[in-house]
């Protein structure tokens, strides 16, 4: 299991009962593990990514998508 990262992630402010679609972007460093050989790899497996306004552990008001990654690919140092 890959440790959880945090984000900067501009605001976006809802009125209750709103709904908006967003983008992101994630950069895949953010996906990545550095092996004992300081290869970084983004590693075959399932990821989650969850988005609200705290921390994914500190609220049940969160969106929650889960997707997976086939292969394994090396990323420049």
């Amino acid at each position: 299991m890959i440790e959880s990262r945090s984000e900067s992630l501009r605001a976006i402010r809802l009125t209750p009962g709103a709904s908006k679609q967003v983008t992101l972007k994630i950069d895949p460093r953010s996906l990545s593990s550095v092996d004992e050989q300081g290869n970084r790899l983004i590693l075959e497996g399932k990821y989650s990514l969850a988005v609200g306004g705290a921390r994914p552990e500190e609220t049940q008001a969160k969106s929650e998508a889960v997707f997976t990654v086939n292969g394994t690919a090396a990323l420049p140092k």
